[in-house]
């Protein structure tokens, strides 16, 4: 019968530090849409980046990175070029609503 051995790795590996990195990019982006009003811009309805940038009262080219990277995060769906929010993005991301935490991403 052979025994099977388990190799560990002997040098460090990058995946902590970039996670803690991302993380707040994560954070910046969800600030930066909470800030803005994104979520309520798309409540009710999608709209495109330029509609969003409108209605938000920012540059159509900041308006697509937010979009995007909350789309990224899986806080937002795209499709045929309209965004939308996600049950969860609806629920504790429209300010106004009873369980609002927007507040505390602007911080």
């Amino acid at each position: 019968m052979s025994k099977e051995t388990m190799t560990v790795p002997t040098e460090p590996a990058p995946d902590k530090v970039m996670q803690l990195i991302t993380g707040g990019w994560a954070t910046a982006i969800l600030g930066a849409a909470a800030k803005h009003g994104i979520f309520n811009v798309l409540e009710g309805g999608g709209d495109d980046a330029e509609g969003v940038a409108k209605k938000a009262g920012i540059s159509e080219r900041g308006a697509q990175a937010v979009l995007d990277g909350l789309t990224g995060l899986g806080l937002l769906t795209l499709s045929k070029g309209h965004y939308q929010n996600t049950p969860e993005s609806s629920a504790f991301l429209v300010k106004g609503k009873p369980a609002y935490f927007g507040g505390m991403a602007e911080v």
